[in-house]
């Protein structure tokens, strides 16, 4: 994958879990697809935790985030950023 492509997505990525609506065309298999939206919603929920204060879903959230990243990094081969 290319740099600017790269670029490209976590700047989508960053939007999409700040809860803009960003416009982003993905292509990939269906298990990257998958992988990707897995690894983009597990983050979003904790930001949101996160954001609402609620310490008691804090370790699970994070937990289910670094769960998806690493499936994110075993299908793609570099590391989530978020």
């Amino acid at each position: 994958m290319e740099n600017t492509t790269r670029k490209k997505i976590i700047a989508g990525s960053a939007a999409y879990i700040l809860g803009m609506q960003p416009q982003v065309k993905l292509e990939g298999t269906p298990k990257q697809i998958k992988r990707f939206e897995e690894v983009l919603n597990a983050s979003k929920d904790l930001y949101c935790v996160l954001q609402e204060g609620n310490n008691q879903e804090v370790k699970q959230k994070l937990n289910q985030k670094r769960t998806h990243a690493k499936k994110f990094y075993d299908e793609f081969g570099w590391r989530w950023p978020f």
